[in-house]
């Protein structure tokens, strides 16, 4: 191993800003998903096994849906060379 492999680089201040910003984001959607369920269970009268059955299924489309969106933007050739390979979905999804 040579002595520039084993050189440490300190992070800049802009990444650092990005990853202590990371819990930030991730606290607030996970207070925003339980007022969801709140809501759910207090305003619409919905049973707390139902807001659960709901939170299940999301989360279970999610963890199928988002691969293979994935998986489909980046075979994607067609329209992609002008305006990049992820514009035609982001109109597609608009509409």
């Amino acid at each position: 191993m040579s002595e520039s492999d084993s050189k440490y680089e300190p992070f800049s201040n802009k990444r650092m800003l990005g990853y202590s910003l990371g819990s930030v984001i991730f606290v607030t959607m996970w207070g925003i998903r339980g007022m969801v369920q709140i809501y759910a269970e207090k305003a619409l009268k919905l049973p707390i096994l139902i807001v659960f059955i709901i939170v299940a299924l999301y989360s279970v489309w999610d963890a199928v849906n988002d691969p293979l969106t994935g998986y489909f933007l980046d075979i994607s050739k067609k329209f992609t060379s002008k305006r990049g390979k992820r514009f035609p979905f982001i109109i597609i999804g608009l509409i």
